[in-house]
């Protein structure tokens, strides 16, 4: 016995889904045209500034225009800020005024660089003069790593943005650059710094950086060949060293490991592997888990 019904239905079943499919392609194809257009536009921003690389920018460029949206902050931004999509607003955080990182960084200026106007001069661990909730974004490009205090920071940073909102980090891999022939960074002794204080280990990576490039401007404007005392390196207002260094598959499992352990708000956005660099797109999200295979299962409803 033929169904002839069941083969026109099959048909119309099929035309539907490969319409659907055709939509769907067609606007992902229109939303890539759109990405490839604000990343032309965002290169032609970064203007004369001189940067490591054109493919580290356009890197940058690309996620930052793929996930940032609305009203936000970049620390330690210098000649170089990520570059975003038309509409996002980003002020500027530092330690010190432009200005002051003119006179601290006189080649940038010798090279033809312009340096971001700092709308904010403060301590970038602490963002003391931002109230929380109130970022859409948050961009830290080879920030985490200056910081004693990883989890601290990254907690500090997790309050400044809203529910909804995006950590934009990019990270050094040490396999890339003058960190190459030091130890990758325990994530016990993250947690150590973070629990004891910072200042226990203060010492041992200074005496770790000036063991492994203690060449003066590579690695720190700080660092010198000579070797100075545990006194001496308390006594400096700013150690501007790498305390920590990381491959790929260290930030990884160190993100994983802190929202495991600390209970972080974040999910992966995006990631990507950029030259020398990795970034990172989270987003503060609080994910709702319920049954999506049983209708009306959802809390609230």
């Amino acid at each position: 016995m033929k169904f002839p019904f069941v083969k026109a239905k099959t048909a119309s079943s099929l035309r539907q889904k490969l319409d659907d499919t055709r939509q769907k392609l067609e606007a992902a194809q229109k939303e890539l045209g759109t990405l490839k257009k604000e990343v032309h536009a965002a290169r032609k921003r970064l203007g004369k500034n001189k940067g490591v690389g054109p493919m580290i920018d356009e890197g940058r460029a690309f996620m930052s225009i793929r996930f940032l949206r609305g009203k936000g902050l970049e620390i330690g931004a210098l000649h170089r800020p990520t570059p975003t999509a038309d509409g996002v607003v980003t002020k500027y955080y530092d330690y010190l005024s432009a200005e002051d990182n003119k006179a601290r960084c006189p080649e940038l200026a010798a090279e033809g660089n312009e340096l971001v106007h700092v709308d904010y001069v403060g301590d970038g661990e602490k963002l003391e003069l931002i109230p929380d909730d109130s970022l859409d974004h948050l961009i830290a490009n080879h920030m985490l790593e200056h910081c004693q205090d990883v989890i601290g920071t990254l907690q500090v940073f997790m309050s400044k943005l809203k529910l909804g909102g995006h950590l934009f980090i990019t990270l050094p891999d040490k396999r890339y650059t003058f960190d190459f022939n030091r130890p990758i960074t325990p994530y016990e002794h993250l947690v150590k710094d973070h629990q004891e204080g910072p200042a226990q280990s203060l010492y041992d990576h200074y005496l770790d950086v000036h063991r492994h490039n203690a060449i003066k401007g590579v690695g720190s404007n700080t660092m010198t060949k000579e070797l100075l005392t545990r006194e001496e390196v308390h006594a400096l207002p700013h150690l501007d060293i790498h305390f920590h260094v990381w491959t790929q598959f260290d930030m990884l499992e160190m993100f994983m490991r802190l929202k495991a352990d600390f209970g972080f708000p974040w999910e992966f956005e995006g990631l990507l592997r950029n030259g020398h660099e990795v970034i990172m797109v989270l987003k503060k999200e609080e994910v709702e888990v319920w049954d999506r295979a049983e209708p009306g299962s959802r809390p609230g409803q």
